[in-house]
Parts: structure tokens; C-alpha cells; sequence
């Protein structure tokens, strides 16, 4: 027997986060991505996204979509309603990113809930040094580099085999951060690394901003 329609629910719509996504970006070694070329990465991310996300799902981009515009087009085959939270690489214009997101800003403070209705107070921002200590972060920028700190969650592609993260491994992530990981973690502070504190240069994306959209092989790693 076929059931009315009136009593068939719809699965609610679900938040998702992702970031870096460097669609165009020839140079896929700098970023340890396995792919043969910039379109197969970007098949794959088409694939990976709609697998999980539904079109009435919303998902939070926190920066660093594409190297050069036209590939912005791509982002039409994705599922769910887009936002993003601009990164050093989406220059642009905000009337551009307007045209395949529903809104464009620089970072954002929401609540999370998980499938308990356990909240939790998230700061999206690509930058993380732009994190801040009254809620939990979650940003970009560093791709494979790291994948947590104590305050904070890299949600891009690299750390995720290359799919959207969804709140519930946000919650479980945040869980392992405050009750599983041990100092052999956060190791940052340690003795050997604090002293070769004159290593890297000085983080200034989101003090001047990102000046070009330069070619791939010119562009910045970051």
C-alpha cells in the first residue's frame, strides 16, 4: 500500500563547511593533491560535495574558491546554498561572488547544533590567526599543514580527503581537541620549535590583502 504523500518527511537541510578549494591552481603538488590536473580536481570535488550535500543544505566556503574567475562557473554544479567567507585569493569583487553565493563576507559568528541539540558557538574565518577566544574556530588557509589546534578546526579539502566537513565532525573534532589529543599534539610551544622562532615570515594577508590574481605559477602557495 502506498502511503499519502502528506505523511512522507523531507530530511531537514543540513550545514556543511569547507575552504581552499584553489579551483584552477595547476600546481597541485605544492598542496599534496593526487590528481593529474586542475580539471580532475575539481570533477572530484563536484562528485565528493554532491554525495553528502542536498540542494536544500547550506554550506559555508571559508575562502580561496578559484585562481582565476572562470572557473567560478563550476560552482553552479553544486548542491545546496553556498556562502562565503572571503580568503586572500577572492579578489574579485564581491559583485562577482554575489552572481554563485548567497552571501559574501569576510567571517561570521553562528551556533551549531548537533543531532543532541548540543550547541556550540563557531567563528568562520579563512585566516586563523584572525580566530578569536570566545568561540570555536573554524578556518583555511593552511591546507595540509595542520588540522587542529586548541581553539581551532582547518575545514578545508586537504584535511578531509577533499569533502565538505559537516557540523556533527565539527562537534567530534572539538570533542578529540578538549578530550582525547595530549601535548604530544600541541607541540607548538615546545622548547625546539620556540627555538627556531625566526623561521617563515610574518602572516600579512589579512592585514594588506592579496594584490594580483597573479598566474599559477607566480601566485603564492597560500
Amino acid at each position: 500500500m502506498t502511503m499519502p504523500d502528506e505523511n512522507i518527511v523531507a530530511p531537514k537541510p543540513k550545514v556543511w563547511f569547507t575552504a581552499d578549494l584553489h579551483w584552477g591552481e595547476e600546481r597541485l603538488h605544492l598542496f599534496h593533491r593526487p590528481f593529474k590536473s586542475a580539471h580532475e580536481f575539481v570533477t572530484t570535488i563536484i562528485k565528493n560535495w554532491n554525495s553528502v550535500v542536498g540542494e536544500e543544505d547550506e554550506v559555508y566556503v571559508l575562502g580561496d574558491v578559484a585562481v582565476e574567475q572562470s572557473w567560478l562557473q563550476y560552482l553552479s554544479l553544486l548542491n545546496g546554498t553556498k556562502h562565503l567567507i572571503k580568503g586572500n585569493y577572492d579578489t574579485f569583487g564581491d559583485e562577482v561572488y554575489r552572481v554563485h553565493f548567497a552571501s559574501v563576507v569576510d567571517n561570521a559568528d553562528m551556533i551549531i547544533r548537533n543531532n543532541d541539540g548540543v550547541e556550540l558557538f563557531v567563528h568562520l574565518d579563512h585566516y586563523p590567526t584572525r580566530s578569536i577566544a570566545s568561540s570555536f574556530g573554524l578556518c583555511g588557509h593552511i591546507h595540509s599543514a595542520w588540522m587542529v589546534q586548541k581553539n581551532l578546526l582547518n575545514v578545508g579539502v586537504d584535511p578531509f580527503h577533499f569533502m565538505p566537513v559537516s557540523v556533527e565532525q565539527v562537534f567530534l573534532c572539538f570533542k578529540q581537541i578538549c578530550e582525547i589529543y595530549d601535548e604530544d599534539v600541541w607541540c607548538a610551544n615546545h622548547p625546539a620549535n620556540v627555538a627556531h622562532s625566526d623561521r617563515g615570515k610574518k602572516g600579512t594577508y589579512w592585514e594588506t590583502g592579496f594584490s594580483g590574481n597573479l598566474q599559477a605559477e607566480e601566485a603564492p602557495t597560500k
